[in-house]
């Protein structure tokens, strides 16, 4: 048994149809000799939760399942996915990041990996692309908060010339949307808190890909000890045989209210992949399925204007984090990017005034209803 869940590891439907709960801290075993083979890995069963567990094995398996690679490997977090991903591959090697991410994995790569000898570089994932000396380039698509969309292929075709893997942080748009790594990517990673979990009450990560890439990261997994814990694991195990039908019905409310947004009186800008004037809606058609369920949008005025529509949400929930089944939006400026310098801000093209929408399950006319009243008329 591997201690993380694969790609063919689903059983028949025989039996209790939920993903099984085992909360045991430790296993029993017949003698001296079981105990030891099933700790070496030379016989199937339970030997420890830190080295894996029924409930993580089911949700590993589904997202090896949905992403269509060889595993996946879950953690406490998304932020400890991706410490796992940038530290078990690397050594002490240089990784090559996109300058569109989310703002914990700047922070980490600008606090801690240097101290542990890894060496980071940003680079722009739409611009010229020269990985030299990588081991590992990281990209995230769509990205936070402006939905741009990378193309994964090209990243991947650069990264593999220069003999470095690539990793792809595909939070905002899970499978069915999008699968990376029939795109070239060699690893794929998800923070599950977002829309794996889809529920808002589940934290955690996962990383899927080929055996030879997840061994180490399992390894570093059982090392450092942030595994997913058997509850959660459940409950995210169990979100996962939804999870096709929520992210294609919340992508097409999302495409439809970014229509609505487009042109209303007070929004400057509509940010989402499936409009026409999209700068990567060409790219967004070949590498996705639909364009997600992300938006963002800009109040004419700036924070002030942004404000005073964002506090007369009615419907639409004013919080962090995305991926739920509930429509919540928050303001970049005071949140995502909060930390981000204004210069650098603008750089990015993150206008003080952007709202941004994660579209829940609710029905469109509620949605739309709320973002009208809440506009400036």
């Amino acid at each position: 048994m591997r201690p993380y869940g694969c790609r063919g590891d689903a059983a028949p439907p025989l039996g209790p149809l939920a993903p099984t709960l085992v909360r045991a801290t430790t296993f029993a075993h017949g003698s001296a000799e079981a105990l030891r083979a099933v700790g070496a890995g030379e016989r199937d069963g339970e030997f420890y939760p830190r080295y894996g567990h029924p409930a993580a094995r089911a949700f590993e398996s589904a997202v090896a399942e949905a992403e269509g690679v060889d595993g996946a490997v879950s953690f406490a977090s998304g932020m400890a996915a991706l410490h796992a991903l940038f530290c078990a591959p690397l050594g002490d090697g240089l990784v090559a990041v996109a300058r569109d991410v989310y703002g914990g994995t700047t922070a980490l790569l600008e606090k801690d990996l240097p101290r542990f000898g890894i060496r980071v570089v940003r680079f722009d994932p739409f611009g010229t692309l020269d990985f030299k000396g990588a081991r590992l380039v990281h990209i995230e698509t769509p990205t936070n908060p402006l939905c741009r969309v990378v193309d994964v292929a090209r990243v991947a075709k650069a990264a593999h010339a220069a003999g470095a893997l690539l990793s792809v942080d595909a939070t905002f748009a899970p499978p069915p949307l999008q699968r990376v790594c029939s795109l070239g990517a060699d690893i794929v990673m998800h923070s599950a808190t977002k829309y794996m979990g889809g529920h808002s009450d589940a934290i955690g990560g996962v990383v899927g890909g080929r055996h030879e890439h997840l061994q180490a990261i399992e390894g570093f997994r059982r090392r450092t000890g942030g595994i997913l814990g058997p509850d959660t694991a459940w409950l995210v195990a169990r979100s996962m045989k939804t999870l096709a039908l929520r992210a294609r019905q919340q992508s097409e409310t999302a495409g439809r209210l970014a229509r609505f947004l487009a042109g209303r009186k007070g929004v400057a800008a509509v940010h989402y992949p499936g409009l026409l004037g999209h700068p990567d809606h060409a790219v967004a058609r070949r590498q996705m399925e639909m364009p997600g369920a992300m938006l963002a949008f800009e109040v004419e005025g700036g924070l002030a204007a942004a404000v005073r529509v964002y506090d007369r949400f009615r419907v639409i929930g004013r919080a962090v984090s995305l991926g739920g089944v509930e429509t919540i939006a928050s303001l970049p400026v005071h949140t995502s990017h909060a930390m981000v310098p204004a210069a650098d801000r603008a750089r990015m093209g993150v206008a003080d005034g952007l709202i941004r929408l994660s579209v829940g399950l609710e029905p469109f006319e509620t949605l739309a209803g709320d973002l009208q009243q809440a506009l400036p008329t």
